[in-house]
């Protein structure tokens, strides 16, 4: 039987423009894992991360908590989820496209 293993990270507490709804949704997104789970009989391994815990979603905490999907077997299915503020940067040129390409 198939194992969902999930990651959930949730970060409110920005020095600069702090957010108020990421926990919340990482709370939410548990309970709809949860609730899948138990429907489907599914066995289910959830790890989160916020800054509600004692032990912090810092860049460090966030790398180390990858190592959750470890045991993961061939059938399992894996559940990253970050809520929080994002950034941009532009893509490598290896991943780019024309436009034209993407429209077919």
């Amino acid at each position: 039987m198939p194992t969902i293993h999930a990651l959930l990270i949730g970060i409110n507490g920005y020095p600069i423009s702090p957010l108020k709804g990421c926990i919340n949704d990482v709370e939410a997104i548990s309970a709809y894992l949860s609730d899948v789970a138990h429907r489907s009989n599914t066995s289910i391994r959830i790890r989160t991360l916020t800054d509600n815990e004692t032990e912090q979603p810092t860049r460090e905490n966030i790398i180390k908590s990858f190592s959750h999907f470890t045991n993961a077997k061939d059938d399992d299915v894996c559940v990253f989820y970050y809520s929080g503020h994002g950034s941009f940067s532009p893509a490598p040129r290896s991943l780019r496209k024309p436009m034209d390409s993407i429209n077919r």
